[in-house]
């Protein structure tokens, strides 16, 4: 249904705030994004250009996330769908958002899902205290504009929505109705003490008074200064209107620290040595074609995947890798039968810079029955070509179907 980018492990993504007396924050929350073509063409017309704004959103967000929930958030895939065009609101959306996901399951690792949509929804929605809530964990931001300059420019729609709607899957409410007392009354647009230019929590509808989004400040409302000392934001404190707001990301932490197994772990620790090549193909002959794919990774292994695709499917795909400088060999047999005798490579590169040679001589090789089909190495964002064989084919059989899983009872999401 679209194009899918696999972002794990991005090196540019988050600012470097930390947490607590080890220098490291303690938990990570893996997202799955949807986008729309509108979305796309308001952040400059071309894919990259989508996943650099995603980039600049998540990272900013990181700013406070990662400071005062001691969580970061890290963007697992990107989808760009029409799933959502039909809808006229964010309820809508986020109804199709999770009618999607429960159907064809979640990702391993994921923790939450979200979709960013450029149409003009009105808002965004997302349902409360939901990470690793497989029928649940969903959240909606509508009308994303695509001018948000980062955390050195002023805080706008963009980066106020998205962040806001994570935080109720964090289990934040409003301010204005989600404690007692409440943080602030900005929903009642009285904005008591008005603040001044960003002095109120991410989590409040302060951007309702005037002033708008200028109101709001790139913070939750607080942070730890050990793992039980919570103390208020100084910039919120001051903006003359909120009571005690550390309130906000103490709920948030707390919610994603008790969620137990392995919901937001953080990636395992050393990396994973350099696997063993598979074993020789056995006596039997592969049927139709034999691929082989060696590929030696750059700097960023984490930014390189691939995928074999026959007809609609993806048949076999790879990555994003863990050691740096390192040979992966990569065997696979492809039955380019059932009335489609052509297979797809692609090898991408998830920042855009290909695996040579800006950082690091990485480099691929393809060989298709023995004989070399494609190679490379500086190739930007991706490199494909296709391969017809000429074996006869035979069809293969047909897959049993799916059933729809049966839907629990919803609870009421939490608008924006």
């Amino acid at each position: 249904d679209g194009l899918k980018f696999k972002e794990a492990n991005k090196r540019r993504l988050q600012n470097g705030y930390y947490t607590d007396s080890g220098g490291q924050y303690s938990y990570q929350v893996d997202l799955v994004i949807d986008i729309d073509a509108t979305f796309v063409s308001d952040a400059g017309g071309t894919y990259q250009d989508a996943l650099a704004y995603i980039d600049l959103l998540v990272s900013s967000a990181n700013v406070a996330y990662e400071k005062e929930v001691d969580t970061h958030l890290s963007v697992a895939q990107v989808y760009q769908t029409t799933r959502y065009d039909g809808q006229s609101d964010p309820s809508g959306c986020l109804s199709v958002l999770r009618g999607h996901y429960n159907s064809v399951g979640w990702a391993a690792g994921t923790e939450l899902h979200h979709a960013l949509i450029g149409r003009s929804l009105g808002g965004g929605v997302a349902y409360l205290s939901v990470i690793c809530n497989t029928q649940y964990g969903y959240g909606v931001s509508g009308s994303i504009r695509g001018t948000y300059t980062g955390p050195a420019g002023p805080v706008m729609w963009d980066i106020t929505v998205f962040a806001h709607e994570l935080g109720h899957n964090f289990a934040s409410g409003h301010t204005f109705d989600g404690y007692s007392p409440p943080v602030d009354d900005c929903y009642a647009r009285t904005c008591a003490g008005f603040p001044r230019v960003g002095g109120a929590s991410i989590m409040s509808y302060c951007h309702l008074c005037s002033g708008g989004e200028t109101n709001i400040a790139l913070s939750l409302g607080g942070y730890r200064t050990s793992a039980n000392t919570w103390v208020n934001d100084p910039t919120i404190a001051a903006g003359g209107i909120s009571v005690e707001p550390y309130r906000v990301a103490e709920k948030m932490y707390t919610h994603v620290s008790t969620r137990g197994g392995t919901c937001a772990d953080l990636p395992s620790g050393p990396a994973t040595p350099s696997p063993t090549p598979e074993p020789t193909l056995p006596p039997t002959p592969c049927i139709h074609t034999e691929v082989q794919l060696d590929l030696l990774t750059d700097n960023y292994p984490g930014e390189t995947t691939w995928e074999i695709v026959v007809g609609d499917d993806v048949v076999a795909s790879g990555g994003p890798y863990s050691s740096t400088g390192t040979t992966y060999i990569e065997d696979v047999c492809v039955d380019t039968s059932a009335g489609n005798n052509c297979f797809t490579f692609t090898i991408n590169d998830s920042y855009g810079d290909g695996i040579c040679c800006g950082y690091g001589n990485g480099a691929y090789t393809v060989d298709v029955n023995g004989v070399n089909f494609m190679s490379g190495g500086a190739f930007g964002a991706s490199e494909t070509d296709t391969y017809c064989d000429t074996t006869p084919t035979t069809p293969d059989p047909t897959p049993d179907p799916t059933p729809d899983p049966t839907p629990d009872p919803t609870p009421d999401p939490a608008p924006e």
